[in-house]
């Protein structure tokens, strides 16, 4: 052994003495130091929104700031309804839908501090723009107003005029007359706090091949603010107040009599997230502390081997949250992942130390000497183990989502925490109370129902080596064909589980009326009344025509288009064929001057006043990331298709694809290489570490072998079962094999200590590794797994699986270092007696 592993291991022999000396200024260091950190905990800043996963230079959230500052903030709550006795129309409904439609707009338009300060206008069939002629001008007014139909003949009228809208049947009510829906904007994400020039270059965003961005070119100064346009970034907690104070005026007795309101918008799901998904990781992580006291109590039989580790992660926890509050990294709900890292990486070491102190004190040891021997053994293994973790988590960094990278460094930092309380705390808390009597004998013993299960495991190792080796093989090819049927899909809907009103009410107006999703196209020519030209409001026709025509998921479009049509059918005596777009320029530009006469707000949400710029609309079914995979790339290649004919007119062209369907999108591409990248590095970093650590090639490969066991199995049983890989499933990869190597560190540690020492005996040193770190291997490894699947409990679907399946990789690796580590030590013949030949 060399001078560098004789000084490392003497230096933790040493420290639980040196501690012990000087324990008179280290406790309050350690106190005042834990107490700093934890009081930056309530300056956490939680942030939900699809824009914070993008980097601040990131060229699709630049093109998605560019759609919002020239069309205003797309944050709406759609508060869809039904009609209790199944007419919207009827005297009851319309009755309470006046109502609660004046209630809110007296709220909105009243000066507030309160939530409603955020809402800047709701539509609904009281107030929905309707078109007239008064001669050759366009007259707008209020669909129904505040004069409610009083009769049957006038509400079917109403019902016609509702029908043959090209903009109302699916989005204010349904063509069955059952649902309806009030539209409430919101300024939430539109306020903003820096201009720019706008951005070009984002045209080969969703190729075939994948969603590769171009560097954006900026165009010629403009009269906005330097640096590129960005937008204040809204908590989860505005969201969340926002849907509470709607909510607390819908649910009212009086509208609830007559209507079953269904909200669906991103404010609502960050509501719904807010109140109750991080609450439910709030109960689910103190139960998990019960059930952890509980376990520490059944296997150590010890109050003290119960309340120090649990102490030590608890506080790490709390350290961690308040460093990450101090320094302002925003946070998503992976935040509550880490803590769950932290408790279980924690505890891990914890149970290292406590296992080792009990082994020591069993074999004969007095207090000092068994605390000294257990950190001399532990401590180096649990660093590294440690540090390999650290490298997994730490490998998330290079994945280009705001949000996994803040994760992956928090948790680096938490890791740490953990580590250095583990190693400095825990011995002086077992100088404070031991698990057994400091000055009394323990005698030789072992535990029981851990105990046998090793005892069933040894002979399998030291009898059986091949056949447990090609026990796994096969084990390893059944995993790789569930492997190959894995497939990447996110779909913000569905990581809620059944069950909640708000999925439900997605539902419904999925089914009901014009769908959830919203994508646009947004098209910007750099040239004044290009929107005026009839062929390029043409061309938007036929786009719009065809992705309904090819695409059922397409429930409804809008743009300029129809505008121009409505306006010039109402002209025309509201005749059916006069539903057209006019042909002649001098015509179109007549009847669109004549809309904004009557409607400027209106136009300004699909065209500013230079008509350079316009948008198309997609009103969309709810997709995950399996269809808009294919439907995005198509949709595009479409539309330049169609406007391929007016390029030369229109050089500087630009048509892009953005909205939340593509923010999705495109994160949901960089999740997925990102990953493998992040993967393949945190595997090579690692390994490269075993080979250090064993200063032999063959030593560290074999080594990583059962850290990819797991791994595989995972994986293979996630195809199985069609677990799809989205943002929370991905990252298993990167924990399972940091976590795994843990115990490969730990076992490999003691086995290559004591084949030293007994001169190459492989069978005794593998019993004695197993038998002296096997306990603990077997311990960490229950607990982390009783750990993980606690998440199943969870609304959240990503998160409830990436705990079930976390759980399940924790005990692959178990067995995998339990028996194919020890396995494959024996038939390689690694005895540590010579320099293995490299």
């Amino acid at each position: 052994m060399n001078a560098t592993n004789h000084r490392t291991q003497n230096f933790f022999a040493q420290l639980p003495g040196w501690l012990r000396q000087r324990r008179k200024w280290v406790w309050p260091v350690i106190i005042l130091s834990l107490v700093f950190l934890s009081a930056g905990a309530p300056r956490i800043k939680m942030n939900m929104s699809m824009e914070a996963n993008f980097m601040s230079d990131d060229p699709a959230l630049d093109l998605y700031n560019q759609f919002k500052a020239t069309f205003s903030s797309d944050e709406a709550i759609y508060l869809a309804y039904r009609a209790k006795d199944g007419d919207v129309l009827s005297a009851a409904s319309l009755k309470a839908l006046l109502a609660l439609h004046q209630e809110l707009s007296r709220k909105i338009s009243t000066p507030t501090e309160g939530p409603f300060k955020h809402f800047t206008e709701v539509t609904s069939l009281i107030n929905a723009s309707y078109l007239e002629s008064q001669g050759d001008l366009l007259n707008s007014r209020d669909l129904v107003g505040e004069r409610l139909p009083q009769n049957e003949a006038a509400r079917e009228r109403l019902r016609q005029e509702i029908l043959t809208h090209p903009d109302f049947p699916g989005f204010l009510m349904s063509r069955d007359s059952q649902y309806g829906a009030l539209i409430l904007k919101t300024d939430l994400g539109g306020e903003r706090i820096g201009g720019g020039p706008i951005v070009e270059g984002f045209e080969d965003s969703f190729s075939g091949s994948g969603f590769d961005l171009d560097t954006p070119d900026l165009t010629s100064p403009s009269s906005t603010p330097a640096g590129p346009i960005r937008f204040k970034e809204v908590e989860m907690g505005d969201y969340a107040d926002v849907n509470r104070a709607l909510g607390q005026v819908f649910e009212q007795p009086a509208y609830q009599s007559a209507l079953e309101f269904h909200p669906v918008g991103n404010a609502v799901l960050m509501g719904f997230f807010n109140d109750v998904l991080i609450p439910q990781l709030n109960y689910i992580f103190a139960a998990l502390i019960g059930l952890m006291l509980a376990m520490l109590w059944l296997l150590f039989r010890s109050w003290a081997a119960v309340i120090w580790p649990v102490l030590i992660v608890v506080l790490a926890n709390f350290a961690a949250v308040g460093t990450v509050g101090w320094l302002q990294i925003e946070q998503s709900m992976m935040l509550e992942v880490m803590s769950v890292l932290i408790l279980v990486i924690g505890l891990a070491n914890s149970v290292h130390i406590l296992s080792g102190y009990l082994f020591h004190r069993r074999a004969g040891l007095d207090h000092p000497g068994a605390l000294a021997e257990t950190m001399r053994r532990v401590g180096p293994p649990c660093i590294l183990a440690s540090f390999t973790t650290a490298l997994g988590m730490f490998s998330l960094t290079l994945v280009p989502v705001r949000m996994l990278r803040n994760f992956g460094l928090t948790a680096v930092g938490g890791i740490s925490i953990a580590l250095v309380l583990s190693l400095v705390m825990l011995p002086m808390l077992i100088d404070l109370w031991a698990p057994v009597k400091k000055d009394r004998a323990t005698p030789a013993s072992r535990l029981g129902l851990v105990d046998r299960f090793l005892d069933y495991m040894e002979p399998l190792v030291l009898h059986h080596p091949r056949y447990t080796l090609l026990a796994f093989g096969v084990v390893t090819l059944v995993a790789l064909g569930g492997f190959t049927q894995i497939k990447i899909d996110s779909n913000l809907l569905e990581v809620i589980k059944d069950g909640y009103p708000v999925k439900e009410g997605f539902r419904i107006v999925d089914q009901a009326m014009g769908g959830s999703d919203s994508l646009e196209i947004y098209l910007n020519f750099h040239e004044n009344d290009a929107l005026k030209d009839p062929q390029v409001l043409a061309a938007m026709d036929r786009v719009q025509r065809q992705l309904k025509a090819q695409y059922p998921q397409v429930v409804q479009t809008n743009s300029l288009v129809e505008v121009a049509k409505y306006s010039f059918q109402v002209l025309n005596e509201g005749r059916p064929e006069f539903y057209r777009l006019p042909s002649d320029q001098n015509t179109l530009a007549q009847v669109l001057f004549l809309f904004d006469g009557s409607n400027r707000e209106d136009r300004l949400e699909l065209v500013p006043d230079d008509y350079s710029q316009g948008r198309i609309n997609l009103r969309m079914v709810n997709g995950g990331s399996d269809f808009y995979s294919q439907f995005l790339p198509e949709a595009e290649k479409l539309t330049a298709l169609e406007f391929s004919a007016l390029k030369e007119r229109y050089p500087k062209l630009r048509i892009e694809l953005t909205g939340a369907v593509a923010l999705t999108m495109t994160m949901v591409d960089r999740f997925a290489w990102s990953q493998i990248k992040s993967f393949s590095l945190a595997l090579g970093s690692i390994t490269l570490v075993m080979l250090l650590l064993f200063k032999s090639l063959r030593v560290g490969l074999i080594a990583m072998i059962p850290n990819l066991f797991p791994v595989v199995t995972t994986f293979g049983l996630m195809g199985y079962m069609g677990v799809p890989l989205d943002a929370d499933t991905l990252i298993i990869a990167p924990v399972v094999i940091g976590i795994a190597v843990d115990d490969t560190i730990h076992f490999l540690s003691h086995y290559k200590r004591e084949a030293i020492e007994l001169r190459g005996d492989m069978d005794r040193a593998v019993l004695g590794s197993m038998r002296e770190v096997g306990q603990a291997m077997s311990f960490t490894s229950l607990i982390l797994a009783v750990g993980f699947s606690s998440m199943i409990f969870l609304g959240h679907t990503g998160m409830s699986a990436f705990g079930s399946l976390s759980a399940q990789a924790m005990g692959a690796a178990l067995l995998a270092d339990l028996l194919m580590l020890p396995a494959l030590v024996r038939v390689a013949n690694l005895n540590f007696q010579k320099k293995v030949s490299r």
